[in-house]
């Protein structure tokens, strides 16, 4: 009966985390030297993680984890937000990436992909 339930729950919480998440472009303006945060959801979900493809015209200089709290829930899920420093004037897409530790950039879904817009200005 154990075992049962323990099945039940692992395969409750995996496709919890196969929810997809959307791609959206969200165009935010900032000045060079500026730093800025973005927050994305349920970091740690089913074992995945945000990660930033860097770019030199943006710099991450900190991530920080974000404890969002659910009733009726066992598990805690976190928001991971990003901190950036802008370096230099354009209009740039961030891309993150919502994988797990032993996948590879090149073997995840585009729709486990999220790629926010941003304009730096002078």
């Amino acid at each position: 009966m154990k075992k049962i339930f323990l099945i039940v729950c692992l395969i409750s919480i995996s496709l919890q985390s196969c929810k997809l998440i959307e791609n959206y472009k969200a165009t935010e303006g900032y000045k060079v030297n500026e730093e800025f945060k973005i927050e994305l959801e349920k970091e740690g979900d089913g074992g995945y993680q945000w990660s930033y493809i860097p770019i030199p015209e943006v710099e991450q200089i900190n991530t920080s984890k974000k404890i969002i709290k659910s009733e009726g829930k066992l598990l805690v899920s976190y928001n991971k937000v990003f901190t950036f420093k802008a370096l230099k004037p354009g209009t740039y897409n961030l891309e993150f990436h919502f994988l797990r530790s032993f996948e590879k950039l090149d073997s995840i879904p585009e729709d486990f992909k999220k790629i926010i817009k941003v304009n730096i200005k002078k």
